[in-house]
């Protein structure tokens, strides 16, 4: 049986014993609301990681059996987590609270609740709920903050004078013998304009991919010489070599606009977005909020990095970032082995062991069979996902931009190189479960059939 139908029997199960309890986690048809599912549902009770056999696709009679088994043993808690996150609403609408998603925000906290507290009472209710907004709203630059912020036409004034001059000023930004590096060899390369974008990378990022002790002075010598100023050059003034890496739809990337608006189902690529929308990214979420400093202070390091090569501050996640498009166009999900390049004919272990991992998902193999070739139409939202994994360094380039640039705004530079190989594979694996997320959903829409061949466990 799909998945999907399974979860949907399971939830209605529950529902009849409470009845309408779990109408706040619900949708209009009285199945698990798609957020349930992912913010409640499988990280929290049904917990595939440690249940691989239940993040199936399709599942057997028997593990279709035991999801409906663990979903009805938490029946109370999920009715107990419905009736906090009513409470918690209820204390936010009277606090008035408007930014940010309650069911994000506050879906995890009602169930911590529930859980350790059981069913919500009062007076201890409120108080708790109450904790929990100022937890989940502390202090800090947020998206009500940004925009007066930029709604004062002085302060629009000043910003903008400020992204001009940087911006005309960049073609001398970072160090000028950036465009010559050592390539593991020891032999020095020097890259012209016209150079295609992924030989730059090969030769100088990806001795970096190994995990030895000769990688390992080879990202601190890339950090020391600030290389990735190089990659973020040739994004700007190479013809093409932004959108081919998927950080920009231009040719050449224009300079940012202040902007005035921003919508997290509408962002433009990492190149093309607006001051607004930059740092509409760093304070929607409640998570590290804290660490930004004042929303005029923000906004201006925020015209700053995007003023600079690749978009960083720090030449340490520009070596990052340079890295990790080398990596990303030697990502093979569908075909055999890697991509050929200096880390010999097998590539590196890191690359392998992603391309591994990647190319024994259920979807890959389906992806391999749909008719995509030719047909930008082909089998609807399965032929999106298919003539990705086909060619994955666009999205994995942008998530790993997103990923550094969090990290840039936030003054937290990798540690060395192991954390950077660290952080290169986890955006790979974010990269996989958003597709595998992706086919479930499109499938429980199509009713979808069972996949063939082999079937990864959820990390």
């Amino acid at each position: 049986m799909p998945r999907a139908l399974v979860l949907d029997r399971a939830w209605r199960a529950a529902a009849t014993d409470h009845a309408p309890a779990l109408d706040p986690l619900s949708n209009s048809t009285g199945g698990p609301l798609s957020r349930t599912v992912k913010l409640i549902l499988d990280p929290l009770v049904i917990r595939p990681g440690q249940r691989p056999e239940l993040a199936a696709t399709t599942l057997a009679t028997g593990v279709a059996d035991e999801l409906l088994g663990i979903v009805a043993a938490a029946a109370t808690v999920l009715s107990h987590t419905a009736a906090w996150f009513t409470v918690i609403k209820r204390a936010r609408r009277a606090a008035g609270i408007t930014e940010g998603h309650p069911q994000d925000l506050y879906f995890q906290r009602a169930f911590e609740l529930a859980t350790v507290h059981g069913e919500p009472t009062e007076p201890d209710g409120a108080r708790l709920a109450a904790e929990v907004l100022a937890e989940v709203h502390h202090g800090g630059p947020s998206v009500a903050r940004l925009r007066e912020h930029l709604a004062d036409p002085a302060v629009r004034a000043a910003h903008a004078d400020r992204l001009a001059r940087h911006w005309s000023a960049r073609s001398g930004s970072g160090d000028p013998q950036a465009d010559t590096w050592t390539t593991a060899g020891g032999a020095a390369s020097s890259r012209g304009e016209g150079d295609p974008p992924q030989t730059t990378h090969r030769e100088v990022a990806a001795p970096v991919l190994d995990d030895d002790a000769a990688a390992a002075a080879h990202w601190q010598d890339l950090v020391e010489r600030d290389a990735g100023a190089g990659l973020g050059r040739r994004w700007w003034f190479t013809d093409g070599a932004a959108r081919v890496d998927g950080a920009s739809t231009h040719a050449r990337p224009p300079a940012p606009d202040l902007g005035e608006h921003a919508s997290t189902s509408d962002l433009a690529l990492p190149l093309d977005r607006s001051i607004y929308e930059r740092v509409f990214t760093l304070v929607r979420a409640a998570a590290g909020r804290d660490e930004l400093g004042d929303i005029a202070d923000v906004v201006t390091d925020e015209v700053d990095r995007a003023t600079s090569p690749c978009g960083y501050t720090d030449p340490n996640l520009r070596a990052g970032l340079l890295v990790g498009v080398e990596l990303a166009h030697r990502l093979r999900p569908i075909g055999t082995g890697s991509a050929a390049g200096p880390g010999g004919a097998g590539g590196s272990e890191l690359e392998r062991r992603i391309n591994r991992r990647w190319q024994r998902e259920a979807y890959v193999w389906q992806a391999r069979r749909l008719p995509i070739g030719g047909d930008p139409g082909a089998d609807g939202a399965l032929g999106d996902v298919a003539r990705e994994v086909a060619a994955p360094a666009p999205r994995y380039i942008r998530r790993l931009w997103s990923r550094l640039h969090g990290r840039d705004a936030r003054s937290r530079p990798l540690a060395g190189h192991e954390e950077a190989l660290d952080v290169l594979e986890g955006v790979a694996l974010s990269v996989i479960r958003d597709h595998r997320d992706r086919v479930r959903g499109a499938l429980s829409r199509l009713g979808g059939p069972p996949h063939h061949g082999p079937e990864a466990a959820l990390p």
